[in-house]
């Protein structure tokens, strides 16, 4: 410790209030974990809900509307294979990976209630080796639920149909034996089969009811797809593709069994909206086409690519059979279809719908880019046959008329695709407000499940459909004209503004969903002052924002909290970097948390700021584009920093690859204007546009490539930045301009500039050639100047720290001659140097007050300062930046290597706080760094922290070999008073009703019925008495309607029925109810501490009073 020599001069002790142990207090307020291995997902419109399922521990994650997050357990941690709500009973239902059934009711209030686990078959497995093991034929292969009904139908391993009534809670008795297998046994049996197999395929792929009349279910089969009659129990038609010999099909004329017939396996089917034709998605990526009412053939068979590759085109064959290559060689290896949903849309008043997107995953030809495809279809809305027409047609055949019309509306109007960095897994639709049509109708966001690094898996969101299918076909000519004739920055403009309108924006996700895709590093968390809360947090309620998943389900309500809780927090917001080269802001603040009394919760916690969200890759698409016009020598860009000038609302950003970006406001671009930049390091950005409801815009770029990567970064909020390099070199930027103000190289030879005058070269400018560990702007004295300035300080990795004073006059801005100060610190951290004032504490930032007071009371003595330095080691402080040592402080090894320092205040002290990578805190007072206290070991392990001015941190837990973001905390060194409860919640009190199941259309106007027109269709109520058979019992009560019996007494029934209904009156007075009663019980448990709090100060000072008293008798020898 440093010891304080009686002539030193006297300093005010800046800790008073924070001396104690009892002033600190570690504590969690909340915990966030991101899932990883996501396996299956489930979206309700009606519920407003969004589940989660993964591949490891078991764990379902539910998000719903503001605040609205719950977590379910499986019993035995086993992986999630289905996930589907159940609407009209208000359930959901898990298929795991060992043929168990979980079915939860998420009526009551709170968690979810899992109400039974169901299993499907007496084979006991394995809980480690669930997938195709040699029980791998018993397995559940699919699982599906109608929106109108109350009857799960389940595909077994065996291709027989299960049924499971989620109402009654019981398996139901009907069951279908597999249609398949049977089907092929009458083919064998009378040698119809043109094609010779030895094992039939006959598993269930997928299960789909038909999407307007529910006596009919499509069952998907590898081999072929059956459609049902449930009422009947027996097959209407049945559908196989079935290549002849010389048909190209999925692989092209280079399959080397072109000669031969080939029935490719099916992987997925896909309805129409209006029902009357399916698409099934093939092995050889292929996907066929097929009306209902025509069994035979399809009517169309095509690729991504090419039509009709079910036909033999001669001579396409003759050149393949000329051609003196073995066979299969060079064949178009093309990706499986894995899956297909086809979605209507409201967007035509005919009641057989209007246009609709085919949505494909897989089918691309090897060596294309990952992605994802939609294929904008136009309306099938055509005339009635001719009544003069010859041709002949069967009651079960399709008119050709019809057969043509069909054809026509698959011939698509456009395409797109939804490009990916990774392979895409999955994909789920989030329907606006309809669960019909297999979820997938009037969609307004796809949800894709992306592979990762390590096998991981997580999910991000576009917009759908593309907006680009909504522009007329010669306006979309004229912007592709425009984008390859135009070149000059002005049309490159244009261009880019066009993408953005084009390109489907990314759909906010909740906070748990994006985590994941962190970077583990680049974090911070910053105290948002008052008045510039507005600035930041806006207004929410405009028509211009950013598309969100739109999750409104449930309400979560806080416990009414006592009047300290509710005392003032300082606002906070924490910015995250993530992999994909964005930068995400999230509201931290309390206040989100403190809704009136009884109200339910606003805003989720922590709240996404869409508007503040900065996204890189537009910008380097242009960049890279002129730097590296061969893809293939660009390189892969990480974010290793970000800083952001709260007060000016201007926020850095580097790049692994050296890069600097400097975005501002909107409205300060608009304001300033930008005037030619004269630097070459510099790089104008202006012109290049962005989302209208994105706050940030781009204002330039420094890219100085020959000096190096950018090690460290300051960027101030009175228009200033600076940069170091890894070759030693330091850049000073006026952002006015903007304009470089300085200049240093390794060699010792440097320049600097007026703001408003040219270049002068100086000699032997002092350099860092050790390199930056730590850059800060202050505005602060020195021990030889004591006026402040604008001084930039450069802490060396060697230890040395260079003052650089930016000094002002009429002429513009000028930065003078360095200083150098040697030796302050050995092995410096980045980040760990501060200026604070040594008489009030506060820290000595480069802010607009302290500018406004230098330029316009530049005379006069400035108040004294202290510069703290930490490093690996140790911690100093020295009067006035450059001046004497005021204090020192050594920490010990054992508890861990310190990796980052802060500065925090409470209650008008402050301290100097050092944390470890062992999880643990060094406290020492300010400005003489006597030690405090040292906290071993937080709660939860960090392996990185960021911590704000007033004590509160976020920390990130990844994963160490793929660095993948596992979990977060936020938590607080002075957890007195603070909300840490979770709210209770109600999932289903927003539930909208289950709307109608949509009826048959015909395919003509009015006139033209097809077979379908002709059959009587069922309701949901008569399929669930069709599947729950005549013992149907009752369904079984919600547990939240379920009221505990009460004993009566004959002098009081009234009494007892009017409190019952009192009491389940509604949702919000039960909620209010229970919150009322806990926080009742906290706060006398409050009452109580507070007692026994003052209890304990009253006996200590009682005792100090006997101790004084016991030593002023000692010294007057009483």
């Amino acid at each position: 410790m440093f010891l304080k020599h009686d002539d030193a001069p006297e300093y005010a002790d800046l800790s008073s209030d924070v001396r104690d142990t009892t002033d600190w207090k570690i504590g969690v307020l909340r915990e966030f974990e991101f899932p990883q291995d996501i396996s299956s997902v489930a979206i309700d419109p009606l519920l407003g809900l969004l589940a989660i399922g993964g591949t490891t521990g078991g764990i379902i994650y539910i998000h719903g509307g503001p605040s609205v997050e719950s977590k379910l357990q499986l019993p035995e941690n086993d992986h999630v294979r289905f996930l589907q709500f159940a609407s009209s009973t208000e359930k959901l239902v898990c298929l795991d990976g060992c043929n168990f059934m979980h079915v939860w009711d998420l009526s009551p209030l709170g968690n979810p209630k899992r109400l039974a686990t169901v299993r499907w078959d007496p084979v006991t497995c394995d809980r480690l080796f669930v997938y195709y093991t040699e029980l791998n034929h018993e397995l559940l292969r699919f699982m599906i639920l109608s929106p109108s009904h109350d009857h799960i139908f389940l595909a077994m391993g065996n291709g027989d149909l299960r049924t499971y009534d989620v109402a009654c809670m019981r398996k139901s008795p009907y069951t279908i034996h597999n249609k398949w297998r049977l089907y092929e046994e009458q083919r064998l049996q009378t040698g119809l089969s043109p094609v010779p197999f030895d094992n039939p395929r006959s598993q269930v792929v997928e299960i789909l009811p038909h999407p307007r009349d529910l006596a009919f279910l499509f069952i998907a089969y590898e081999a072929g797809v059956v459609l049902l009659d449930l009422k009947e129990r027996n097959s209407v038609h049945t559908y196989e593709l079935i290549y002849p010999p010389g048909a190209p099909g999925g692989a092209g004329y280079l399959s080397q069994d072109i000669l031969t017939a080939r029935r490719p396996s099916i992987t997925s089917i896909a309805i129409h909206p209006a029902g009357h034709f399916f698409v099934t998605g093939h092995v050889d990526g292929a996907f066929a086409f097929w009306a209902v009412e025509n069994a035979d053939q399809p009517i169309l068979v095509r690729t991504l690519e090419d039509l009709d590759v079910n036909l033999v085109d001669t001579g396409m064959l003759d050149t393949r059979l000329s051609d003196a290559k073995p066979p299969g060689h060079g064949s178009n290896r093309r990706e499986p279809i894995y899956k297909i949903t086809w979605s209507g849309f409201s967007n035509s008043k005919d009641s057989r719908g209007g246009e609709t997107a085919l949505t494909i995953l897989g089918g691309f030809s090897q060596g294309n880019e990952p992605g994802l495809t939609t294929l904008w279809f136009p309306a099938f809305n055509p005339n009635d046959p001719p009544s003069d027409s010859t041709s002949s047609t069967t009651q079960s055949q399709l008119h050709p008329f019809m057969v043509d019309a069909i054809r026509q509306s698959l011939i698509e109007k456009h395409s797109y695709v939804y490009s990916t960095e990774t392979p895409v897994q999955d994909f789920y639709l989030v329907p606006r407000n309809s669960p019909h049509f297999n979820y997938s109708y009037d969609a307004h966001t796809i949800l894709m499940l992306v592979e990762t690094v390590n096998d991981e898996r997580a999910l991000i969101s576009r917009e759908f459909p593309p907006p680009v299918f909504f522009i007329q076909g010669q306006q979309l000519m004229q912007a592709k004209e425009a984008q390859t004739d135009k070149s000059d920055l002005d049309d490159l403009d244009n261009v880019l503004q066009s993408l953005i309108v084009d390109s489907p924006q990314s759909a906010g996700l909740p906070y748990g969903l994006c985590g994941s895709g962190f970077a583990a590093d680049t974090y911070q968390m910053h105290v948002l002052p008052k008045e510039f809360y507005p600035i930041y947090v806006k207004d929410n309620h405009t028509s211009i924002k950013k598309p969100r998943i739109g999750l409104s389900g449930g309400i979560a309500q806080m416990e009414p909290f006592s009047e300290a809780k509710r005392k003032y927090q300082p606002y906070r917001i924490a910015i995250f970097a993530t992999r994909e080269l964005t930068v995400h802001f999230y509201n931290f603040s309390d206040q989100l948390l403190q809704e009136a009394e009884g109200a339910s919760l606003e805003h989720d916690f922590p709240e996404a700021l869409d508007e503040l969200e900065i996204d890189l890759r537009p910008v380097l698409s242009l960049i890279d584009s002129e730097q590296y016009p061969h893809e293939g020598h660009r390189q892969v860009k990480a974010i290793t920093a970000t800083q952001l000038a709260v007060g000016s609302m201007e926020c850095a950003i580097v790049l692994s690859t050296g890069e600097l970006f400097v975005y501002r406001s909107k409205s300060s671009q608009a304001a300033r204007g930008t005037s030619g930049f004269q630097d070459n390091e510099l790089k104008s950005l202006t012109h290049i546009s962005v989302e209208p409801w994105k706050s940030f815009v781009p204002y330039f770029a420094l890219i100085a490539p020959e000096r190096g990567a950018i090690e460290t970064v300051a960027i101030s909020e009175i228009g200033f930045v600076a940069a170091s390099f890894s070759g030693g070199s330091l850049l000073i930027v006026d952002m006015r301009g903007p304009g470089v103000l300085y200049r240093s190289t390794k060699s010792g030879k440097g320049s600097r500039r007026s703001s408003r005058l040219s270049f002068s070269h100086i000699p032997e400018i002092n350099t860092m050639t050790s390199g930056v560990a730590s850059l800060t702007w202050v505005i602060s004295r020195t021990d030889k100047d004591p006026k402040a300035c604008i001084r930039l300080l450069a802490l060396q990795l060697s230890g040395d720290m260079d003052v650089y004073t930016v000094s002002h006059s009429r002429a513009g801005f000028a930065v003078e001659d360095p200083i150098t100060v040697n030796k302050l610190i050995a092995e410096p951290l980045r980040g760990g140097i501060f200026v604070v004032n040594s008489k009030s504490g506060s820290i000595c930032k480069a802010d607009k007050g302290r500018f406004a007071d230098i330029i316009h009371f530049s005379g006069g003595e400035s108040e004294p300062v202290v510069l703290i330095t930490a490093g690996v080691k140790s911690v100093r402080s020295f009067s006035n930046i450059t001046g004497e040592r005021v204090g020192k402080a050594d920490w010990h090894s054992k508890h861990g290597k310190v990796i980052g320092v802060q500065i925090v205040e409470r209650l008008g002290s402050i301290a100097f706080v050092a944390y470890t990578d062992k999880s643990a805190l060094h406290i020492y007072s300010l400005p003489r760094l006597e030690h405090i206290l040292t906290i071993s070991a937080l709660p939860t392990p960090l392996r990185s922290i960021s911590i704000d001015e007033n004590g509160d941190f976020i920390s990130l837990k990844s994963d160490p070999s793929s660095g993948s973001v596992r979990s977060a905390i936020y938590g607080t060194l002075f957890n007195f008073r603070r909300i840490d409860e979770l709210p209770l919640l109600d999932l289903v009190t927003t539930k909208n009703p289950v709307p109608t199941q949509p009826q048959p259309v015909p395919m003509g106007p009015s006139s033209y019925l097809s077979w379908f027109n002709s059959k009587q269709s069922m309701s949901g109520l008569q399929v669930d008495e069709l599947l729950g058979g005549p013992d149907r019992p009752q369904p079984v009560k919600r547990t939240r309607d379920i009221v505990p019996k009460k004993e009566e007494t004959a002098s009081e029934p009234s009494s007892i029925i009017s409190t019952a209904t009192a009491t389940q009156s509604t949702i919000y007075n039960r909620l209010t109810s229970a919150l009322e009663e806990r926080g009742q019980m906290l706060g006398e448990l409050e009452e109580n501490f507070r007692s026994l709090e003052q209890s304990s100060k009253d006996m200590v000072a009682h005792a100090k009073m006997l101790a004084a008293k016991n030593t002023a008798k000692s010294w007057f020898k009483f």
